[in-house]
């Protein structure tokens, strides 16, 4: 999970992408982050974070979606041990 401290500091995301197939396991992805981490004074606790991930495909990491992303590889492999290193893993 990132926090919004970590998000104004991080360069880089790791994220699960799921299988259609066989939703058990996953295959973990690194993406760069695109840009400056937004943050709004009269939200104190809200971020968002843009991010790349290939040629083409752009998210953000926010404070609702947060859970969903954590910032090494090691954190990943933590708390998903059954998640699958991939060989398009890089960006």
């Amino acid at each position: 999970m990132i926090t919004k401290e970590q998000a104004m500091s991080i360069g880089e995301v790791y994220f699960i992408i799921t299988n259609p197939r066989n939703k058990y396991y996953g295959e973990i992805r690194k993406g760069r982050v695109n840009g400056k981490c937004k943050t709004w004074k009269t939200r104190p606790s809200e971020f968002r974070l843009p991010c790349k991930y290939g040629m083409y495909e752009y998210f953000y990491v926010d404070q609702d979606n947060a859970g969903e992303y954590w910032t090494t590889l090691a954190d990943v492999l933590a708390e998903r041990p059954q998640a699958i290193v991939s060989k398009f893993y890089c960006y």
